[in-house]
């Protein structure tokens, strides 16, 4: 679980991406 936390602390990371990087990131996700 420990990978898991750090991944999470890597939000800033997430925040800096561009709208088309983060759904590409989120296209595996459905939310129709």
């Amino acid at each position: 679980m420990k990978i898991d936390i750090q991944d999470h602390m890597l939000v800033p990371k997430h925040e800096i991406m561009t709208e088309e990087e983060i759904s590409d990131e989120f296209s595996d996700v459905d939310y129709d």
